[in-house]
């Protein structure tokens, strides 16, 4: 038999000599319901806790159990000897199912037919007959005490369900927005994704009726960096993570893109891919994928002016230390000539790779002995 035993901070049994509780609290206010057959011991004991409550009897029948105004009660009296087994387990069953605790005093000559698992509950007094008025008020005067502790503690518990519940609620709501701000995102990055290959389509229709070759150059350089922003946002809505972009995967496609975006100048060059699993959120995402764009395509234009066997291009991205990203694009072609300095030269491209550089507050080494290296370096976040 399940009994209520989440409510065991009194033990209920207090001796003859246990002082009367205060009277604060206890009034005919209190209803006392009393389940027996026997109007002698009940009209006893109205007599004798009139002042503490009210005695309401009530016939041992189960379908009386089934009446909401039970749940009313502060104490329930149960006269064991008047009783059958069977409505004692109605009752118990009954009493199982209150949804809040309520003392039950418990009278009988004999206690030894009783389940164990009673002497367990808290909620539970027992007394012996014959019946005493002076126990008699002692022990209602206890279960009146405890009522009132029993309660503000049930008070306290549902609260901090209801508090428990909101929270769920708040984070499930939260849960809800965040998983609408990411197909919001996700969106987002498609449609950006898309428009870019719009306009890249455009240029590549425009460079190839280009008459003039400095301006098929430029629109095909212009193409390029329009689909290296776009391969950005291209990765950002495949994955689950929007504000991040891993920049190990991204080179190993975009450097894919760029080969074959430039077929004639790159068939003849060998790629020497080194790269790390290293995240940069969207910014410096793009500021970087820019950097290989400029100085991969000026390897492409300007390292190799004859093919020969053994030409190389080598990138490598990956972290360095807890903070830092690390960039490096070198060949082994002709070398870029010692006048020539990024912040300073009229061409688009390398002084694009000086600005991008400082915008990314990183720092850049050119080294010019057995070809070109570019060796940049800059904060992850």
């Amino acid at each position: 038999m399940k009994i209520l035993r989440n409510f065991r901070m009194l033990l209920f049994l207090p001796s003859l000599t246990t002082p009367f509780f205060p009277m604060d609290g206890f009034s005919a206010m209190n209803d006392i319901y009393f389940f027996s057959n026997n109007n002698k011991i009940l009209t006893k004991i109205k007599s004798w806790v009139d002042d503490l409550g009210t005695v309401l009897q009530i016939k041992a029948d189960s379908a009386l159990l089934k009446r909401e105004a039970l749940l009313a009660a502060d104490i329930f009296f149960i006269d064991f000897d008047e009783i059958s087994k069977n409505f004692f387990q109605d009752f118990f069953n009954f009493y199982d199912s209150l949804p809040k605790p309520v003392p039950l005093l418990l009278l009988s000559q004999n206690f030894s037919q009783l389940p164990p698992e009673l002497w367990e509950n808290s909620c539970i007094d027992f007394i012996e007959k014959p019946l005493q008025k002076e126990l008699i008020r002692k022990r209602v005067q206890h279960a009146l005490h405890q009522t009132t502790i029993l309660r503000k503690s049930w008070q306290q518990e549902q609260l901090l369900a209801e508090s428990v519940r909101n929270l769920h609620a708040v984070k499930e709501e939260n849960r809800a927005i965040q998983e609408e701000m990411k197909h919001l995102l996700q969106e987002i990055h498609h449609r950006v994704k898309n428009n870019l290959q719009i306009v890249s389509s455009i240029l590549t229709l425009n460079s190839t009726n280009a008459e003039n070759p400095q301006l098929e150059e430029i629109l095909r350089n212009t193409q390029s960096r329009v689909d290296t922003i776009s391969l950005v946002h291209k990765k950002l809505y495949e994955s689950s993570n929007l504000t991040e972009v891993e920049m190990e995967g991204y080179v190993q496609q975009q450097m894919t893109n760029l080969f074959n975006h430039f077929p004639l100048r790159s068939n003849h060059i060998s790629l020497d891919l080194q790269s790390k699993s290293v995240w940069l959120n969207v910014d410096r995402a793009i500021h970087c994928a820019l950097l290989v764009n400029e100085l991969v395509i000026n390897v492409f234009r300007h390292a190799f002016p004859e093919e020969q066997a053994g030409q190389q291009l080598r990138v490598l991205i990956g972290p360095v230390g807890k903070k830092q990203a690390e960039l490096v694009i070198a060949d082994n072609g002709i070398g870029l000539p010692e006048h020539i300095d990024p912040s300073r030269v009229e061409t688009t491209g390398l002084l694009l790779v000086y600005h991008l550089v400082q915008q990314l507050g990183g720092t850049m080494e050119i080294k010019r002995n057995a070809g070109t290296s570019f060796q940049i370096q800059f904060a992850r976040g």
